[in-house]
């Protein structure tokens, strides 16, 4: 296909082998397109790979431009040309549209057709974003305020209700890990246990549900020795979002511990997606954190999918319908993109990849201790500007 389409030019380096070294992947075929002293990158996916595989397209195929680059012997690259499946499309082909620093070429091809179609990334129609409002949970969660802490007592006070996106059911918490919900509205269930191991409570039950719950409240913390654990071990990223909910300014002190916002969920035409926090600074400049425990390529297109989102309701004034923020003024503004992980956790090739954002995403690394369990440290914050990073140690 690669022939037919680019008379003159000349394939070489074409692999799919695994290379843990360089991050390349089995999941795309890769190679050089070389005419005299130029040469594209280029990359393909096949329909048939891996779920994960179009998602992640975009960080594998820019981490192979950026080898392609160090390693050109003389060579001009201009950029990548990525080749994949319809489906594959619409999700990169409006991340492309916040990438610069390389020329960016999407087609749209499946194996066996003649000539790959071109997608035309700087026509974008307008991004469709919606927010599930906040209303419908927070009236559900002063419906059952009373009858949970008449049922719990004293132990009302060390647990967190959440209220679910689409506001028929609270989760009650633990250190972000779900122990008990809430089902329904006028005739209320109260189910408690662990995934696998839930059961409905029941007045004369109430003498399990107190102890189960007190169980939780001793396993569910950082004393716990036992790390295999599964009140330990379970829901990791839920348990860290936790503790920067009860405290924001951990991230960065000028957010603000008053506006935040955990789990949100948001829709584009293509995608249903949870925000892990969204908060806003103290002069009303939006925020978007994602968490990560463990190194992940594609935590760099991740987080840019929920800053897109944002930043559109921001330009728009719209956020404050869907019932956050209230009563504060709201800069229009793109937000902060923050992206905090264990220090050692961040991918090695994350800042490759952030190389080649638009510089006007602000995006700041915040690099925290391993065992944040215990105390939630802040050993770096480093911000990208105009493609550059400057920070400092804490």
């Amino acid at each position: 296909m690669l022939a037919r389409h680019y008379p003159g030019w000349k394939l070489e380096r074409v692999s799919h082998r695994s290379d843990r070294e360089f991050s390349f992947s089995t999941w795309y075929a890769r190679g050089l397109l070389r005419r005299g002293q130029t040469a594209w990158a280029v990359m393909g996916l096949d329909e048939g790979e891996a779920s994960a595989a179009p998602d992640s397209m975009l960080a594998f195929g820019l981490i192979w431009l950026d080898w392609v680059r160090n390693h050109g012997e003389s060579v001009i690259v201009p950029g990548l040309r990525l080749f994949m499946p319809k489906e594959a499309v619409e999700r990169n082909r409006l991340r492309a549209r916040w990438l610069r620093a390389a020329k960016l070429e999407l087609f749209e091809w499946r194996p066996g057709e003649a000539n790959p179609r071109q997608v035309n990334i700087d026509n974008c129609t307008e991004l469709e974003v919606r927010l599930v409002g906040r209303r419908k949970g927070v009236l559900l969660l002063n419906r059952h305020h009373g009858w949970l802490r008449e049922i719990l007592e004293d132990l009302f006070d060390r647990i967190c209700l959440v209220p679910e996106s689409n506001g028929n059911a609270l989760s009650i918490r633990v250190a972000g890990l779900e122990i008990a919900r809430v089902e329904g509205d006028l005739s209320p269930r109260l189910l408690y246990g662990l995934e696998g191991h839930v059961r409905e409570y029941h007045p004369r039950d109430r003498a399990k549900l107190l102890a189960f719950i007190r169980a939780s409240l001793d396993r569910r913390t950082a004393r716990n020795t036992n790390h295999e654990d599964e009140f330990y071990r379970l829901q990791g990223e839920r348990w860290l979002e936790s503790i920067l909910v009860d405290d924001i300014t951990k991230v960065d002190p000028e957010l603000s511990p008053q506006f935040v916002y955990s789990q949100v969920p948001s829709f584009t035409g293509y995608d249903r997606g949870v925000i892990d926090i969204l908060s806003v600074s103290r002069h009303g400049r939006l925020a978007v954190v994602e968490l990560k425990l463990e190194e992940g390529i594609n935590l760099p297109f991740q987080a840019l999918d929920y800053w897109m989102r944002v930043a559109h309701l921001a330009k728009l004034g719209t956020l404050q319908k869907y019932g956050y923020f209230p009563g504060i003024a709201l800069q229009t503004a793109a937000p902060r993109l923050y992206l905090v992980a264990p220090a050692f956790r961040f991918h090695s090739t994350l800042e490759s990849v952030l190389r080649y954002f638009d510089p006007s995403i602000e995006v700041i690394r915040v690099g925290i201790n391993e065992n944040w369990r215990e105390e939630v440290r802040v050993l770096f914050r480093h911000a990208r500007f105009d493609g550059g990073e400057c920070g400092a140690g804490i």
